[in-house]
């Protein structure tokens, strides 16, 4: 199929992976006829040192005509990863293959796999005179006839804002969950793509569709569900067929008929309300006869042409495999309670037949009640959510899953009605995960010297053991928080896409999964959201009046509202692609200018604007959030000023860049003075107790602190640490600083004692309690800032703790953006936190590994084994610590070569560019390849 005369590769290299497009991979359908395109490149083993891409060469060819579209040619280029398709223009309704292999100074791959793409529906009329079906009844069905028999291609594009299922001929497509992304369906609408070459055939034909309310009916975007719908078919002959939704007779562009479903309720809090009375066996099938309740479906207004219509452009949802209970208890009013041993995001499956007459209901809930009953009641006294409820029927199959609503829970409450024969037992329920098809990027795990018992109590744990399931709860909650469209804030009581706890663990989610098209998403509809003015809302999407300056011209909180520009920046850095900085720029200046607009009149020329401030720090409410919100909200704007003053440059607006610099510099004083406690010698707000967020906001930002009195600030910080014995206070405007900036400032021990804790306020407190996932709280239980009871499925407090062991204890940090250059500076304390680290990340360039190990060289002297494996074409830093071993008798050896002793260079290996002594260790500048450092004594 490719073009002759390219160049075939047969050598040594190792062809590129994880082909992308627009930052997927192998997208069902895309809506841009300009794609990024991107590979990654993992040479794993001990491959040639200071290996570099030189160029690549990269194909893409029409799948259907076997004609190359683009062809690079040898394209020299040492630092590419990504590029944006310049081929032959790409055509709408059409699927293409590429590949790509590349050089470097002596060797020539291997063409990596093939990887695909194909472009939808654009314009309107791509969608081939598609009409929109908009009824309350949300159960179709549609006949339709091929007119020949040899289908090389068939693919469904279906728009139906909320949620839906499809089956064809009885098969089910795609997740059988159904999407329900939530967007500013204002603003922006996604369709789904999906192959259904395999579930056609030649002659009759039939597909149903269930349509859930979703979002877009839940937060009232719209009164009915609607749907609009087109099936290309190719034959081989080249000839296409279209199947669309319509109010013709045309069978072959399909006959739709509609009635009332048996799925009479979906909510995507309260749940999913199923009447198996309704249920029709075989209505998806052409076989079928429709009964009476059946009419011609009917059509509703076209989709608004304001609202851009587009490609999903993040990786779906799916369904995992069934997962058992771990227990089931049986209480006095003879409901069963599974409970399935973590909290997840999913829905459930009930594995028998409901017989005529009977119900059942099923409960989720992340806890239990004092009674062993679940809780699921959010916030306490309302309505109980997250319920499914079926009514059996004679001719009910099974089993009989969840759909339409997900759900967060770990606990299941079974109650039946009218069954009498009911016996609970562990198989009649399983639950399943839904969550967006994302790959975890980030892996790290820590050892323990000795040997312990597996089984044995969190307070007992050594650290490494006690981090690693930390860990796990972190991860978790991570995957349960990115669903959909949106990184939301819980997957219970509001599913929301709050700003602040997005920027919270917006950092940490990018290195721990591949998170960008989410992200991406996330940014889009805080754009859609947007007002006038250029302020945001503090949580996205908005169906509530866009926020407004409000009362007293002030602007949303923007310690939530900077999640805005830093993600944006964050996005850049952490995978090297501009063009989301230039799609976003325009917006992020009309934000910038609305909080410049606002400052003139704001105390001391600091943009303040707060409403939560430092949210589920530990102490009272009403004195956090008054005495840290300022402060907070000004920092963040700082930050933000430092992120626009890059971002201006990336765009080439030299001038913006300027004065954003200018900006930064002149308020940073500004900011010192007002927050500076003279008397406490901290950043405290005057709220002596709560220093930990504010003090490490300080010292996050450069030149704020003037240099004469940096040792002072870091002897009042330390002592207010070590004062509280090393726990934290901090909320979740400090759980992405503190931690970083103690160990970033020789604080490390401090750090480690912070996150170790067993007992409360710590995150071992939540492990002690029995916790699957991250808190919403420190307690949690209710305080003057949860009426209610705290979810348990919040990731804002953890998040920051799990980044901090990415970039301080396996020491892995970006210094130019994608990781083409970072650092390796493993913090590693000779007495405390874990013997030993282990930590890979797949990085945009390549996979990063490092893994140490502290080792005893005397009594009380203590030396490390450091492996570090940097990516083709990336350069590593990497700091080999002296710990406890005496400079003037420091050796270091490098995969067996004596390279450092007596305080100098004794050999140069391979690799290493530069070697020079630092304050606690010795820096080696390397390019790729695989090296091992191990200290010794002399």
């Amino acid at each position: 199929l490719w073009l002759a005369g390219c160049v075939l590769a047969t050598h040594g290299l190792q062809a590129p992976t994880y082909l992308q497009a627009e930052r997927i991979s192998n997208p069902s359908a895309i809506s841009t006829l300009y794609p990024r395109l991107s590979w990654r490149i993992d040479l794993l083993g001990n491959f040639t040192r200071n290996t570099s891409q030189e160029a690549y060469q990269l194909q893409v060819l029409d799948a259907t005509s076997g004609k190359v579209a683009w062809d690079t040619g040898k394209e020299a280029t040492t630092g590419v990863r990504c590029v944006v398709y310049a081929g032959q223009p790409l055509r709408v309704l059409s699927h293409y293959i590429w590949r790509v292999m590349w050089w470097s100074q002596t060797e020539i791959s291997d063409w990596s796999s093939n990887a695909t793409f194909s472009i939808g529906p654009i314009e309107a009329a791509d969608w081939q005179n598609a009409s929109v079906i908009a009824s309350n009844s949300t159960q179709l069905r549609a006949t339709f006839e091929l007119k020949q028999h040899s289908v090389l291609r068939a693919t469904a594009y279906i728009l139906a804002p909320g949620c839906h299922v499809l089956q064809v001929n009885g098969q089910g497509m795609g997740d059988t969950f159904g999407q329900c992304p939530w967007l500013e369906y204002e603003h922006r609408m996604m369709y789904q793509t999906m192959d259904v070459t395999t579930a056609i055939m030649a002659g009759d034909n039939a597909l149903g569709i269930l349509l859930g309310n979703g979002f877009y009916l839940y937060a009232h975007y719209a009164e009915q569900p609607l749907l609009k719908l087109l099936i290309v078919v190719m034959y081989s002959d080249g000839s296409l067929q279209y199947i669309t939704t319509n109010d013709g007779q045309d069978s072959r562009r399909g006959i739709w008929q509609q009635r009332s479903s048996y799925i009479i309720a979906t909510d995507v809090f309260k749940g999913t309300t199923v009447d198996f009375r309704k249920y029709e066996a075989g209505w998806t099938l052409p076989s079928f006869v429709p009964s009476s309740v059946w009419a011609p479906a009917t059509s509703g207004p076209p989709v608004n042409e304001s609202i851009f219509i587009e490609a999903m452009r993040m990786q779906t949802s799916t369904q995992s495999p069934m997962i058992s209970a771990v227990n089931v208890t049986v209480l006095p009013s003879e409901d069963a309670v599974f409970d399935f041993g973590a909290n997840i995001v999913g829905s459930t499956a009930f594995h028998l037949a409901i017989p005529a007459g009977a119900s059942i209901s099923l409960a989720h809930g992340e806890f239990l009640n004092p009674n062993g009953s679940v809780n699921n009641t959010f916030p306490a006294g309302e309505p109980p959510t997250q319920i499914d409820t079926y009514f059996g029927a004679a001719l009910a199959s099974y089993p009989i899953q969840g759909i339409f609503a997900w759900h967060g829970f770990r606990y299941v409450q079974l109650h039946v009605s009218n069954w009498s024969s009911f016996q609970p037992s562990q198989d009649v329920l399983s639950a399943f995960k839904v969550n967006a098809n994302l790959t975890q990027t980030a892996h790290i795990e820590h050892r323990d010297s000795g040997s312990f018992e597996h089984t044995i109590a969190v307070a007992d744990m050594p650290d490494g053991a006690f981090l690693n399931l930390f860990n796990d709860i972190v991860v978790r909650t991570h995957l349960n928080n990115l669903a959909g469209a949106l990184p939301t804030d819980c997957p219970t009581r509001e599913k929301h896409g709050w700003l602040g706890d997005a920027q919270d663990v917006g950092e940490s989610a990018m290195m721990t999964y591949d998170s960008v098209a989410i992200f991406e998403a996330f940014l889009r509809t805080i754009k859609d959201n947007q007002n006038d003015q250029g302020d945001v809302p503090a949580a996205v999407p908005s169906k509530h009046p866009k926020p407004a300056l409000g009362e007293s011209g002030r602007a949303s909180d923007v310690t939530w509202s900077a999640a805005f520009p830093l993600i944006t920046h964050w996005l850049y850095w952490y995978h090297n692609d501009v063009s989301i900085v230039k799609e976003m720029y325009p917006a992020l200046v009309a934000y910038m200018a609305n909080l410049d607009r606002l400052r003139v009149d704001a105390k001391d020329g600091l943009v303040d604007y707060y409403t939560w401030g430092d949210w589920c720090a530990v102490g009272p409410t009403v004195d956090v959030t008054p005495t840290t919100g300022p402060a907070l909200a000004a920092f963040n704007w700082l930050l933000s000023v430092d992120a626009m003053v890059e971002m201006s440059t990336l765009v080439g607006n030299t001038t913006g860049a300027a004065y954003y610099a200018k900006l930064g510099q002149t308020m940073r004083p500004l900011y010192h003075k007002r927050f500076f406690n003279t008397t406490a010698g901290l950043y405290n707000g005057g709220f002596a107790f709560n220093t930990q967020t504010l003090t490490s906001g300080a010292l996050r930002l450069n030149n704020t602190i003037p240099e004469e009195m940096k040792e002072q600030v870091w002897t009042n910080y330390e002592k207010t640490l070590t004062d509280f014995d090393g726990y934290l206070t901090f909320g979740s405007g400090g759980a992405n600083h503190v931690l970083a900036q103690l160990s970033s400032h020789h604080h490390h021990a401090i750090a480690m004692s912070i996150m170790t804790k067993r007992d409360y306020p710590s995150f071992g407190h939540w492990l002690q309690l029995g916790a699957t996932s991250c808190w919403e709280n420190w307690s949690g239980q209710a305080d003057d800032t949860h009426v209610r009871l705290p979810t348990h499925g919040h990731i804002f407090l953890c998040a920051g703790a799990l980044l901090h062991q990415y970039q301080h204890v396996a020491g892995v940090r970006p210094l130019a953006p994608g990781f083409q250059k970072f650092a390796v500076k493993p913090l590693v304390l000779s007495l405390q936190g874990p013997s030993g680290t282990s930590f890979a990340f797949h990085s945009v360039f390549g996979q990063i590994d490092v893994s140490w190990d502290r080792k005893i060289i005397q009594q009380n002297m203590t030396g490390i084994s450091l492996k570090v494996s940097v990516p083709v074409g990336t350069t590593a830093f990497v700091t080999v610590p002296k710990l406890s071993l005496p400079v003037s008798r420091l050796q270091i050896f490098e995969s067996g070569t004596l390279v450092w002793a007596r305080e100098k260079v004794v050999a140069t290996p391979a690799g290493v560019m530069q070697v020079k002594a630092v304050t606690d260790g010795v820096l080696y500048e390397v390019g790729s390849g695989l090296y091992l450092f191990e200290t010794n004594l002399a």
